[in-house]
């Protein structure tokens, strides 16, 4: 799975083509999997080292993104890992 980062992009700047900023906030890649029965997210039993590296090529594309469009003003996450993700732990 990967991200396209010019679709991203493209959608961003259709935001600030409306003359709109872009805010990124509080952005969180979940590891995990859906589960369709409950409606939650069901956190993956472990963190390895490929999961780690997934996540940070998705928070690189968006930020990459982010960075390709002037209108674009914020990239904020909860942390440098979700290895402790809050989500989920409702």
């Amino acid at each position: 799975d990967t991200l396209d980062k010019s679709s991203i992009i493209s959608n961003f700047q259709r935001f600030a083509d409306l003359g709109l900023e872009v805010h990124i906030t509080e952005m969180d890649v979940q590891c995990g999997t859906y589960d369709n029965n409950s409606g939650k997210m069901v956190p993956c039993s472990s963190f390895t080292s490929e999961i780690a590296q997934k996540q940070a090529e998705y928070y690189q594309t968006v930020l990459e993104a982010c960075l390709a469009v002037d209108k674009c003003k914020n990239f904020e996450t909860w942390g440098f890992t979700d290895k402790y993700t809050w989500v989920g732990s409702n």
